[in-house]
């Protein structure tokens, strides 16, 4: 599995919620939502580990936008 992308997706996040930039998360998760299937066939993933994938990517990026949010004070 390709571990790198959740410390990836969470620093994105993070930055995003710095900022705060809620158009841009919501862009941002749904365009890991569309690269994880290339991803997943790339990788000879089973759909469940797809699913769990996406599933962690897209959860460590809104844990990181909300975790900027916090961090940005305003």
């Amino acid at each position: 599995m390709v571990y790198w992308i959740f410390p990836a997706s969470a620093l994105v996040g993070l930055g995003l919620g710095l900022r705060l930039k809620v158009p841009a998360v919501a862009a941002v998760s749904l365009a890991v939502v569309v690269l994880t299937i290339p991803l997943a066939v790339a990788c000879s993933w089973s759909m469940t580990g797809a699913l769990g994938g996406m599933t962690a990517t897209v959860a460590a990026l809104q844990a990181g936008f909300l975790a900027g949010a916090l961090l940005s004070g305003r």
